[in-house]
């Protein structure tokens, strides 16, 4: 077996690697040992404790991926590209052929999440939590078979959501057949059950008998991905368009009025590390905190928090009432459509706690666009707590979210950045780039059409381009030999530019099945946009679809 790790531990710690993890290194059968060095720097202990828990015959690999900088990077464009290659190296490092274990939770947000995106493409990955040596929630599906089983999946999500939301005081997110036949459209239970049952055999669903001939169902961690993705799936109709972003961002809850493991206080100055993201349509904050003086683990409004917190620790009360006044006051001077937000304490490592803080963050995403109607969702990685990685990078990709992160103006012993703090938000390989990777290994499935019509567009926009180079004056008048109709960007030019261009170029990309599905898919994302009866990419989507055809040019070279 592989086993892949990313190096941490701060300078002059005793030890790095916990007990728990160190005897499942030396219990488990490793052939090879990858250490992901985030930069070029020494991490000596983590080696030293790494090679004296491997057998003789195995040693620690060290592979130091590419480092984010903005050093003696020439333009936002390769700036915002380094994400892409950092992911490119994880992938080169694993093989493909070789079960292999990978470690999560530790190096930078930004890290974790693509090396949990190459895990994900990799057929033979398992995902371990290095805090609790758990697995991560997986995204592969089981797939359901008949649109009642699908339904009735989606139903179980959408009654647990609304147990949450009315804060059902026992059996919370459980649902009988009754209950969802008529959600699942079969009328009567005779449809539900057997999907229901099959489910159970499968571990999509646990059931729980309440009374005598009556039994409930209630997802399980591994039925989350089937039911979220059909949700998500759902949330657009053909006809909307899509014209709001939701901003969901993760923050630290500040010690306003207590001081932290170091003797500090803090200030609550979350808007200055989301400055990048703004202007801002709607806003969510995931507050979250490690904390010694509260008991449990606990995923709550922050709106109730403030009631269910009231008589405990009063500096902590005063550090939730601190947060949520900033945050009124910011959502009435900037403008900014809030609802509710999320506190997070003492977060787990395991997939139990990972479908209860995501089920609350879905409902609280539900919650604000009945309010405020349907939006983009955007996500920013820059923050969440390690223990919260995986379950966010799951959430992302499987939501289809615009995945961001912010790189500091400035680090350490680094000179000023050159580029603007807008330049600093920088796009993350996401959605796109897991069903480009895995459309490679499956030339012939359906995942391939979104990334395929994203390069077709690319090269038809830079086909455009050289064919107007030549014009003087007006750059938007057509050449002589082109009709203005013959420009637009709809599917019948891109079908016979496909034909007459790409398709004896490209044997790699393939003109899409449906279009009108697969641009209204793009445009849900942020990727393209509608204007007049013609299409074309958003800066974002230039990016991806930049990146895609490198790897598309890549993969065809090798």
């Amino acid at each position: 077996m592989d086993v892949v790790f990313t190096a941490h531990g701060a300078a002059g710690s005793e030890s790095v690697l916990s007990q728990h993890v160190i005897d499942w290194i030396q219990q488990t059968s490793i052939s090879r040992c990858v250490l992901l060095v985030p930069r070029d720097e020494e991490y000596q202990l983590i080696e030293e404790e790494l090679n004296n828990s491997l057998s003789v015959a195995c040693s620690v690999e060290r592979v130091v991926l590419p480092k984010m900088q903005t050093k003696n990077i020439q333009t936002p464009t390769d700036l915002k590209s380094q994400p892409w290659a950092i992911l490119n190296h994880i992938q080169k490092c694993m093989n493909l052929n070789n079960e292999t274990t990978v470690f999560l939770g530790r190096g930078s947000r930004l890290h974790d999440h693509l090396l949990w995106l190459s895990a994900q493409c990799h057929p033979n990955a398992h995902l371990l939590h290095i805090d609790s040596l758990q697995p991560a929630l997986s995204i592969k599906r089981a797939g359901s078979t008949t649109d009642i089983a699908t339904s009735t999946l989606r139903g179980l999500l959408h009654f647990h959501l609304q147990d949450i939301e009315n804060k059902r005081p026992e059996h919370l997110g459980y649902s009988d057949a009754e209950r969802l036949s008529g959600y699942a459209g079969a009328g009567t239970t005779l449809g539900v059950r057997p999907a229901l049952q099959t489910f159970v055999e499968k571990n999509l669903v646990e059931k729980l008998p309440v009374a005598k001939d009556s039994v409930s169902y209630k997802l399980t961690p591994a039925g989350f991905a089937d039911a979220f993705a059909s949700y998500c799936d759902r949330r657009f109709s053909e006809n909307d368009t899509i014209q709001r972003n939701l901003n969901i961002v993760f923050g630290r809850l500040p010690h306003i009025q207590t001081e932290n493991a170091k003797g500090e206080k803090q200030d609550f100055n979350l808007f200055q590390y989301i400055a990048p993201l703004q202007p801002i349509d709607g806003l969510l904050v995931v507050l979250q905190r490690h904390s010694d003086e509260i008991e449990g683990t606990h995923v709550v409004t922050l709106e109730d928090a403030l009631v269910q917190f009231e008589h405990s620790d009063a500096h902590f009360i005063g550090d939730l009432r601190n947060a949520h006044r900033v945050l009124v006051r910011r959502s009435q001077e900037d403008l900014i459509d809030m609802k509710r937000h999320l506190v997070v304490i003492n977060p787990k490592a395991t997939q139990e706690f990972h479908l209860e803080f995501l089920l609350h963050l879905l409902n609280e995403c539900r919650t604000f666009e009945e309010n405020f109607g349907l939006s983009r969702w955007n996500i920013d990685l820059t923050q969440p707590l390690g223990k919260l990685h995986s379950a966010v990078s799951f959430f992302t990709l499987l939501s289809g979210a615009i995945t961001t992160y912010i790189y500091k103006n400035q680090l350490p012993n680094e000179e000023q950045s050159p580029f603007t703090r807008k330049e600093h938000l920088i796009p993350v390989p996401n959605k796109m780039a897991y069903e480009t990777l895995n459309a490679f290994k499956n030339p012939h499935g359906n995942t391939k059409d979104a990334p395929n019509l994203l390069q077709i567009l690319l090269l038809w926009e830079r086909h455009q381009e050289e064919q107007n180079a030549g014009i003087e004056g007006d750059l938007f008048v057509a050449p002589k030999s082109t009709t203005a109709q013959q420009q637009t960007a709809n599917n019948a030019n891109l079908s016979e530019f496909y034909e007459r261009e790409l398709k004896p170029k490209y044997n790699e990309i393939f003109y899409p099945t449906n279009f009108n599905r697969i641009i209204k898919k793009l445009n849900a994302h942020g990727l393209v946009v509608k204007q007049g009866m013609a299409y074309s990419l958003t800066d974002l989507g230039t990016f991806v679809a930049e990146q895609l055809l490198k790897i598309t040019e890549m993969e065809a070279l090798n």
